[in-house]
Parts: structure tokens; sequence; C-alpha cells
């Protein structure tokens, strides 16, 4: 009896599949320049998005550098939660290494949020990673945050 419930288990086990929550996407923003220490691992960075835009509280979010002169700049600095929401801006405490990277302004926050009803087709996976392109005269070809709403 135990080996056929446990081969019925091993049977039915193996049929199950993890499925994508597929409501919401990763988008990424950079950090502004205000950024405090809590304690000696503990940065308080914070995050301005433009109106229309929102992170709910004790959303996760993981920074990573923004490339400056070497690939090696955009290792993980830390992860953490947005902590405080006071409206435009997001506050979001990150556990950084003490002997780590340091957060520093520009430095890219990537979180979850959810999706917009736009074609997702050339532009949007660029703008998710805050990536943007210019035209032949130099001016942008999209705006990455209203990309999302047009």
């Amino acid at each position: 009896m135990n080996k056929f419930l446990f081969v019925l288990f091993c049977l039915v086990s193996t049929s199950g599949f993890a499925q994508k929550d597929t409501n919401k996407w990763v988008r990424v923003f950079p950090i502004t320049d205000y950024i405090t220490t809590a304690s000696d691992s503990i940065k308080i960075v914070q995050v301005h998005l433009p109106k229309g835009l929102r992170i709910v509280d004790n959303q996760m979010g993981l920074l990573r550098g923004m490339y400056r002169e070497s690939r090696s700049d955009t290792g993980t600095i830390g992860a953490g939660r947005c902590q405080l929401i006071k409206g435009d801006y997001f506050y979001f405490t990150i556990m950084c290494k003490p002997n780590g990277k340091q957060p520093k302004a520009g430095d890219l926050l990537y979180t979850f949020m959810d999706k917009s009803p736009v074609y997702r087709a050339h532009c949007i996976p660029l703008a998710c990673q805050f990536i943007g392109l210019l035209d032949v005269y130099g001016k942008p070809l999209y705006d990455r945050y209203t990309v999302f709403s047009q």
C-alpha cells in the first residue's frame, strides 16, 4: 500500500507545473541622488516617478549599478522593499554588502509593476529596462514613461 501511494504521489507531483504571473512585468527606474545611510548595511534610496505611476507599498526591488566605465559597474548592489511613499517619491530600504558597491545616483532599481494595455513589440521591452533611443537629430525616439500609456 505504501509503495502504491509513493508511486501515485510521484506521478501527481510530476504533472504539476508552475505558471508565470502574466499580470505584471519587470520595470526599471533610476534612483535619485537622495541616498541615506540607515545602518552599516542598509541604505535608503529614492525613486521619483511621474504622475500616474505607482509602486505598491512593501514591493520588492533589486538595485543594480548603471554602466559607467566598465561592465563590472552593472553588478547587483542590494535588494529591499518600498517602505515609504510620499506623493511621487518612493523610498526603498536596500540591504547592501558592507564591503561591496554602494548606491549612486542613476543606479537602476528593478521592480514588478502591473501591465498596461499596450502592444508589447519593439519599444516596450527596451523601455521596461529603461533604455532610451535617439533619432538621427539627437531627440528621444520615445518617452520611457509615456510609452506604457499610449
